[in-house]
């Protein structure tokens, strides 16, 4: 988020390498300390991403520790399953987990695409308050050549 402003580089570098929890972390104190920046409902949008995003971050997990394969299923000599799919890497007792087995870490490509829109959708939030924070700053500089001219 860019309520510090591109005058504090460092800040930036750090939030773009920092985890997760620490760029939420940063954001919000960026909201406390950059008050006039940012209107009430902007700031209700942006903490209510993180908090969604929170809640989105578990799933996320469970799908970085997982991995695909190119899985083949027959039952009866019939072919019942092929394709890719994301699975977890090893069951407690160290043998490639089934998806009933292991839930937790074996999601579907529609579970996956799911959850990555709906964390698009919330990104996209906090980007728009952050593109109409940089409109303002735009026509705030204007504003001030234009008085200086």
């Amino acid at each position: 988020m860019h309520l510090c402003g591109m005058q504090e580089p460092i800040a930036m570098e750090t939030f773009r390498v920092a985890p997760r929890p620490a760029r939420s972390a940063m954001i919000r104190s960026a909201l406390k300390h950059h008050v006039s920046r940012v209107t009430l409902e902007e700031t209700s949008t942006v903490l209510g991403a993180l908090k969604r995003l929170e809640k989105l971050s578990a799933m996320r997990n469970e799908i970085a520790h997982g991995h695909v394969s190119n899985v083949s299923v027959s039952a009866d000599g019939v072919l019942t399953m092929r394709g890719n799919f994301l699975t977890s890497t090893l069951s407690p007792s160290g043998l490639l987990a089934s998806r009933e087995d292991n839930k937790k870490y074996a999601h579907t490509a529609l579970e996956i695409d799911e959850w990555r829109d709906k964390v698009r959708d919330q990104r996209g939030r906090i980007m728009d308050v952050w593109e109409a924070i940089v409109m303002r700053d735009q026509d705030a500089r204007r504003q001030l050549e234009n008085r200086s001219s």
